[in-house]
C-alpha cells in the first residue's frame, strides 16, 4: 500500500496505514482528506476499520502528504491532506509487470500448535501506456491482483485447549484506466476511472467463537473528468467533475448460524455480531471550477466547489436479538461443540432457562432497516501567491466551507425532550435544520529566501482550517433517534422454553400497544448548536542546504482544535461536590423514560505542539537516504466518547 510511505514524512508518527485504516491513524473523519488528480476520494461513511479506496502503487506517478498549512484549494480537513497524481501515457509505449509470492514452505512452526500453518500469498500486477495519436491522445492502464489464502487457529479459553483451524482468505483487485486528449493547442482533457475490490469472505478472530465469523467486503469506483483551457498566456481555467462510490458490507457467514441471535455468556459470546448484516454506501459527485491568473508579481486562484453526497444503505442492528446469561455453564464445550459451530440443530440448549436474564431485540416498522442521508456541501476560495521581492513571498487567502444538511435525518420529526440534570436544563430533542454557516477560514503564510541563493529559507504561517463530519452522525439519529427502531426487552418469565422462544410471539404492534414492556430507550441525537470542527494552525521553520547533496529542515508546529466531536450523556445527575455525574445505576436518571442519551456534541478540544525535523542525503546512482525525527512537547485531546459512565462524558 503506497500510503505506508507516509511514515517517511516528518510529523507523521502513526504507522497504522493499510487499506483498512487512515493516513494518519486518526479515528476522526475530519482529520484527513485523500485526493487523486485534484478530486476528493475520501471514504467518510465510517472511518475506523473500513478503509480508504485502494489505488495500485504502480498507478501512482507522484504523491504528496501535507501535514499542515495546506493550500487554500484543499479543504474539509483539520489535519492533513494526501494528494496523489495518477500515471499517464506518453508518445512512447511503456509498461511493467511484477509478481510477489510467499509460501508456508519457508515458515516456521506456530508456537501454539507446533504446526506449520497453511499460508500463501500471490500479488501480481501490470501496467501499460502509450499513444493513440502522437502528441494528441494517450492512454494508461494498470491492474493488480492479490490473493492471500490463509488459515486461523481458533481456541476460545472455555474450550480448554481444544482448537479448530478454519480458512481466512483475503482477495484484492485494483484497476485504473486513464486517457489524455490534447484536442487543441489550448485545451486538454483527462478521463480516468478506478475500481477497487477487497474481499474477506471468511473473517475470524482467534480468541472468539467461530460462530462470530463474518463475510466482509468493500469496494470503490470513481470516475473523473478534467478539462483545462488556456484562455490567455496568463489565464487558465479548469473544470473537474468526479463521481465517487464506496460500499462496505458486513454479514454473518452464509454457511454458519446466520439467523441465530447473540448468546452472551460472561466468558464467551456465541452467534454472529449484533450489528450484522449491514450495507453502507457513500456516493458523491463533486464539481469544481478554478481560475488561475498570473499578473506581475501575483498568482491568483479563484475557485468554487459543489459536493453532493448521499449516504444510504441498511443496517439490521439487533434484528436477531441478544440473550444475556448470568453465568457460563461448565459444559458449554459439550453443548456447543467447536466441530458443530455451523449447525445450531446439533446444539444442546436445554436447561439454560435458569441462568438466562433477558432478551433484547430491535423492532423496525414494516421491517424497514434502511437509512438515507443527503449531504450537500459547498466551498469557495480566493488566494494569492505574492512575490513581494526576489527574497520574500507571501501566501494570502480565505476559504469558505458550508455543509448545508450534514445534520438532517430525513423522516424524523422535531421533538422536545427537556432534561434537568442539576447542572443545566436543556431541550435534547431532535431538531431539524441545524446549521453552521460561519466557516470562514483566513490563512497567511510566508517564505523568506534569507541569503538570496536559495540555500536557506525561513517559512511560516498561520490559519484556520475547517473539517466536516462523517455520515454516521445523521444516520444514528435517523435509525436510533427514538422515531424508527424500538428496542424491546423480554425478562425471563420463569416459564419453560424462554431461551428457545423469549418473545413468546410478540410483534411490533404488541410493543407499540404497551402489551410488551419496553425498557428505557437509548437514543442518539445531535446537539442543536453543533458546530463543524476546526483547527488554528501555526508553523515556523526553516530549510537549509548544507552542501550540494545534503539538506536539513525543521518546523515548529502548533495546532489548537475547537468544536471537535464528542459523545455526551446528559441524562445523568450532576454531582456538584465532585463535578462528575452520579452513577445512574445507584441514583437513577433525570428522565427515567430514557436510558443513556448518546448526544453528539461539538464541545471537544485539542492542542498539539511539536518540532518536526528531517535530514536528507543524496548519493550516486539515484540513491537517497533520509531521517525524520519529531519531538512532541505536548498533546491534549478530549477524544471521542471520553471516559465516564457508559464510555461517555
Amino acid at each position: 500500500n503506497w500510503l505506508q510511505l507516509s511514515t517517511m514524512v516528518k510529523g507523521i508518527t502513526a504507522n497504522q496505514i493499510t487499506d483498512t485504516s487512515t493516513p494518519n491513524g486518526s479515528s476522526r473523519t475530519s482529520a484527513f482528506r485523500v485526493n487523486l488528480d485534484g478530486q476528493e476520494i475520501t471514504q467518510e461513511t465510517s472511518v475506523t476499520g473500513f478503509g480508504q479506496p485502494g489505488v495500485s502503487r504502480d498507478a501512482i506517478a507522484e504523491y504528496q502528504i501535507v501535514t499542515n498549512m495546506f493550500d487554500i484549494t484543499m479543504g474539509r480537513s483539520v489535519g492533513l491532506q494526501v494528494q496523489a497524481v495518477s500515471k499517464a501515457g506518453s508518445n512512447t509505449y511503456s509498461g511493467s509487470t511484477y509478481g510477489y509470492f510467499r509460501s508456508d514452505k519457508l515458515n516456521g512452526a506456530d508456537a501454539y500448535t507446533g504446526k506449520v500453518l497453511p499460508y500463501s500469498n500471490q500479488q501480481v500486477g501490470a501496467t501499460l501506456g502509450g499513444p493513440i495519436s502522437k502528441d494528441r491522445m494517450h492512454y494508461f492502464f494498470s491492474y493488480e491482483y492479490q490473493r492471500e489464502p490463509n488459515s486461523i487457529v481458533m481456541g476460545p479459553a472455555v474450550y480448554r485447549g481444544e482448537t479448530i483451524t478454519l480458512p481466512a482468505d483475503t482477495f484484492q483487485h485494483y484497476v485504473l484506466g486513464r486517457g489524455d486528449y490534447q484536442f487543441s493547442a489550448k485545451d486538454h482533457l483527462i478521463l480516468r476511472g478506478n475500481y477497487f475490490d477487497w474481499q474477506n469472505p471468511h473473517f475470524f478472530s482467534a480468541t472468539a467463537s467461530p460462530t462470530r465469523g463474518a463475510e466482509r467486503f468493500h469496494h470503490s469506483n470513481f470516475v473523473t473528468g478534467n478539462w483545462a483551457r488556456v484562455m490567455r498566456n496568463n489565464l487558465l481555467q479548469e473544470v473537474r467533475v468526479n463521481w465517487f462510490h464506496y460500499q462496505f458490507i458486513n454479514a454473518p457467514l452464509e454457511d454458519g448460524p446466520s439467523a441465530f441471535p447473540e448468546f452472551i455468556f460472561p466468558a464467551l459470546t456465541i452467534g454472529p455480531n449484533w450489528n450484522y448484516p449491514e450495507d453502507w454506501n457513500q456516493d458523491h459527485v463533486t464539481t469544481t471550477y478554478e481560475l488561475k491568473w498570473h499578473k506581475a508579481d501575483h498568482d491568483v486562484k479563484i475557485g468554487s466547489e459543489l459536493h453532493l453526497e448521499r449516504d444510504a444503505g441498511w443496517w439490521r442492528a439487533r434484528s436477531r436479538g441478544q440473550m444475556f446469561f448470568a453465568s457460563t455453564p461448565a459444559d458449554l464445550p459439550q453443548r456447543i461443540p467447536l466441530a458443530e459451530w455451523q449447525n445450531p440443530a446439533q446444539w444442546n440448549l436445554s436447561g439454560l432457562d435458569p441462568i438466562a436474564n433477558r432478551f433484547d431485540i430491535y423492532f423496525a416498522p414494516n421491517d424497514d432497516w434502511s437509512y438515507e442521508v443527503p449531504r450537500p456541501m459547498y466551498a469557495g476560495w480566493i488566494g494569492d501567491t505574492w512575490a513581494v521581492n526576489n527574497r520574500l513571498t507571501l501566501n494570502l487567502g480565505v476559504r469558505y466551507d458550508v455543509a448545508w444538511r450534514d445534520f438532517v435525518s430525513p423522516g424524523n420529526a422535531e421533538t422536545t425532550l427537556i432534561i434537568n440534570n442539576g447542572f443545566d436544563t436543556e431541550d435534547y430533542g431532535y431538531k431539524n435544520n441545524i446549521r453552521d454557516l460561519n466557516n470562514v477560514a483566513p490563512r497567511l503564510g510566508f517564505a523568506w529566501n534569507v541569503t538570496g541563493t536559495n540555500n536557506f529559507v525561513i517559512r511560516g504561517g498561520s490559519g484556520i482550517f475547517y473539517g466536516t463530519q462523517g455520515g454516521n452522525q445523521a444516520v444514528d439519529s435517523q435509525l436510533f433517534g427514538g422515531q424508527r427502531l424500538v428496542v424491546a426487552s423480554f425478562q425471563n418469565d420463569g416459564k419453560p422454553g424462554f431461551v428457545q422462544d423469549p418473545t413468546r410471539g410478540a410483534t411490533l404492534a404488541d410493543v407499540l400497544a404497551g402489551r410488551v414492556p419496553v425498557p428505557p430507550q437509548t437514543i442518539s441525537v445531535i446537539r442543536s448548536d453543533f458546530q463543524m470542527p476546526s483547527t488554528w494552525q501555526s508553523m515556523l521553520g526553516f530549510q537549509k542546504q548544507v552542501n550540494e547533496v545534503t539538506g536539513i529542515d525543521a518546523d515548529l508546529v502548533y495546532y489548537k482544535g475547537t468544536h471537535e466531536d464528542e459523545q455526551l450523556d446528559p441524562n445523568v445527575f450532576y454531582d456538584p461536590a465532585t463535578g462528575f455525574p452520579k452513577n445512574p445505576s445507584r441514583f437513577g436518571r433525570p428522565n427515567p423514560s430514557y436510558g443513556p442519551i448518546n448526544l453528539k456534541a461539538s464541545n471537544g478540544y485539542s492542542d498539539y505542539f511539536a518540532l518536526a525535523t528531517s535530514l536528507t542525503r543524496r548519493y550516486r546512482n539515484n540513491f537517497q537516504a533520509g531521517l525524520t525525527y519529531t519531538l512532541m512537547f505536548f498533546k491534549h485531546d478530549t477524544g471521542i466518547s471520553s471516559a465516564g459512565y457508559g464510555s461517555q462524558l
